[in-house]
C-alpha cells in the first residue's frame, strides 16, 4: 500500500507542477460539481427539466455517498496533503479512500447520461466526471487510486441501480403503508445509527434523512402530475429563482433547531433536516409553483400534447 501511495504522491506533485492561478480557479470550480454544486443541480433538474429523473439521480447519488462514507471510516486513510508537506492544498475535512466526489459524480451524472441516452450529453457528462476526478489530486486532497476506486465503485453502484431499480420500485409500491414507512424511514435511520455506533461519525444521519425524503417524493404521484418536462423558459427561470432562496431560508431556519451543545436529539434532528430538505425540493416547492401558476397544469397538458402531434 505504501508503494501505491508513493506513486500517487509523485503523480500529485507532477500535475501540481503545472500549477497556475487560472488552473487553480478552474479546478476549484470543477470540483464543486462533485460536492457543493449538488445543492443547486438537484433542484435545477427537478424543478426545471425532469422531476422524476432528478429525484432518481439524487437518490442514487445519496446512497452512493452513504456507501463511500462507510468505506472511508473503515479504511481510515489520511489525505495526501497530511502525509507529504510538499503537496499544495487548502485542506479538506474527512478521510481519503475512496473519493466521494469521484464516486458520486459517476453515479449522479452517469445515471442522467444513461437515461437521456444522447451522445452529446454522454460525452459532456463523461468529461465532467473525468474532470471532477482529476481535480481531486490536483487540489491535493486525494490520491489517484482514491479517484480510480471511486469511479469503479460508482460504476458498479450505477450498474446495480440500472439493473434493480424497476424491480425494487415495483416491490416498494406493492408494500403496505406500514412497511413502506419502515423501509423509507426506519431502515435509513437504523443504518446511520449502526454506522455511528461502529465509527462514531454522525454525519451520515443527514444523508440517511435525505434518502428517506427522496424515497417518499418518488412514491408520491404528484411528481409525475405537476410537470412533464415541457415548459416555457421563463417559467423554468422563475421556478429556480423563487425556489432557491426559499430552500436556503429553509436550510438556515433548520439550523436554529439544533441544540447549542451536541446531545441525544442531534442525530434525530439531523435526520429530519435531511428529509425535510428533500421533501421541500421534491414535493412542497413543486406544489407552490403550481399554486403560483409557474408550472403547467395537468388539465392543459393533453391539449398541448394534441397541438404538438
Amino acid at each position: 500500500m505504501q508503494a501505491i501511495q508513493q506513486l500517487g504522491i509523485e503523480f500529485i506533485l507532477f500535475i501540481q507542477s503545472f500549477h497556475s492561478p487560472a488552473l487553480d480557479q478552474f479546478f476549484h470550480a470543477i470540483t464543486q460539481f462533485g460536492g457543493g454544486a449538488y445543492l443547486f443541480l438537484i433542484p435545477l433538474v427537478i424543478w426545471c427539466f425532469a422531476p422524476r429523473l432528478g429525484l432518481r439521480a439524487a437518490l442514487a447519488m445519496l446512497i452512493a455517498q452513504f456507501v463511500v462514507m462507510v468505506m472511508k471510516d473503515y479504511f481510515g486513510q489520511p489525505r495526501p496533503f497530511q502525509v507529504d508537506p510538499r503537496i499544495l492544498s487548502e485542506g479538506e475535512w474527512g478521510l481519503s479512500f475512496p473519493s466521494g466526489h469521484a464516486q458520486g459524480a459517476m453515479v449522479y451524472y452517469g445515471l442522467i447520461a444513461a437515461v437521456v441516452a444522447r451522445r452529446s450529453v454522454t460525452i459532456a457528462l463523461g468529461l465532467l466526471i473525468f474532470l471532477v476526478g482529476l481535480s481531486r489530486p490536483y487540489l491535493g486532497v486525494h490520491y489517484p487510486h482514491d479517484v480510480v476506486a471511486g469511479w469503479m465503485i460508482g460504476a458498479g453502484l450505477l450498474y446495480l441501480w440500472l439493473s434493480l431499480e424497476d424491480s425494487t420500485a415495483s416491490f416498494f409500491r406493492g408494500l403496505s403503508v406500514e412497511k413502506r414507512g419502515f423501509l423509507g424511514v426506519i431502515l435509513p435511520f437504523g443504518l446511520a445509527a449502526l454506522h455511528n455506533f461502529f465509527f462514531d461519525n454522525p454525519s451520515t444521519y443527514a444523508i440517511a434523512g435525505a434518502v428517506s425524503g427522496t424515497i417518499f417524493c418518488l412514491a408520491s404521484p404528484t411528481v409525475e402530475r405537476w410537470f412533464d418536462g415541457s415548459d416555457r423558459l421563463w417559467r423554468k427561470i422563475a421556478r429556480f429563482a423563487l425556489g432557491m432562496p426559499a430552500l436556503f431560508l429553509l436550510i438556515q431556519g433548520m439550523r436554529y433547531t439544533w441544540p447549542a451543545e451536541p446531545d441525544a436529539t442531534l442525530a434525530l434532528l439531523t435526520f429530519i433536516n435531511g428529509a425535510v430538505m428533500m421533501l421541500f425540493i421534491g414535493l412542497a416547492a413543486p406544489r407552490i409553483f403550481g399554486w403560483l401558476r409557474l408550472a403547467p397544469s395537468a388539465q392543459t397538458r393533453p391539449e398541448r400534447a394534441a397541438e404538438t402531434h
